[in-house]
């Protein structure tokens, strides 16, 4: 049978794996989206619109964890196109367009008075129009993707950790059989152990609605059984 020591360790490491499956944080703060892209495309943005699109970042609830890291992956392949007109424009018209498909405005308006601007924007619009709809459908397959991985991730988790306090079940039961079929073997520093670590099966048990009164119940028999072993561990 495995010591109390094992079984707390056992436990700790499933508690380990679970919170490692969680989604990880955006490993780089939102703030450097436009820099970490114009650093990536070696394209910046226009003097008068770097600070508005920063700010539209700073506030954009759509381009927090992943969908900042979909975005920017979206930019770098939309800057490998060839649109025919500047870089710099380009990198700004697609800024556009996803801004554009998030709230319905612009951050270019045709109106900044550069009239090499206004030329690029017309002649690259149906790029900038189909640059928009395939930012919205791909950022929603994207985040789709993302919430059933993650679901499934954490199916896999508690599924381990109910594995794991079934198991928990199973070993405080074999303890508590051997106190009463071998009272002499009892050192109460061990028994006070075990009442911990039941307490704590008892708790994950719950936590992932676990019937472990079922379980006691099949293992010893009886609920009356299954009652003195909940007391013996000081439990309900």
């Amino acid at each position: 049978m495995k010591t109390t020591k094992e079984l707390l360790t056992q436990l700790a490491f499933v508690i380990i794996v679970v919170l490692c499956s969680l989604p990880t944080a955006q490993a780089q703060s939102q703030e450097n989206l436009v820099d970490r892209v114009s650093k990536a495309v070696g394209v910046t943005l226009p003097d008068g619109y770097q600070g508005k699109v920063k700010e539209y970042v700073n506030s954009s609830k759509v381009l927090e964890g992943s969908g900042g890291e979909f975005t920017e992956q979206f930019i770098k392949g939309q800057m490998k196109e060839n649109w025919g007109i500047s870089k710099q424009n380009q990198l700004l018209f697609i800024w556009d367009a996803i801004y554009e498909q998030v709230t319905k405005k612009n951050f270019y308006d045709g109106e900044d008075g550069n009239k090499q601007r206004l030329d690029d924007f017309e002649n690259a619009l149906d790029n900038v129009e189909a640059c928009g709809k395939k930012y919205k459908q791909g950022y929603m397959e994207y985040m789709q993707r993302r919430s059933e991985e993650a679901k499934r991730r954490s199916e896999e988790a508690k599924k381990q950790s109910a594995e794991c306090a079934t198991d928990g079940l199973n070993q405080i039961i074999r303890y508590y059989l051997l106190c009463v079929n071998y009272p002499s073997a009892v050192v109460s520093n061990e028994v006070k152990e075990t009442a911990e670590y039941a307490k704590h099966v008892i708790g994950r048990c719950k936590e992932y609605n676990i019937d472990y009164k079922a379980i006691l119940c099949k293992e010893l028999g009886e609920e009356k059984k299954v009652n003195e072993l909940l007391k013996f561990y000081g439990i309900e």
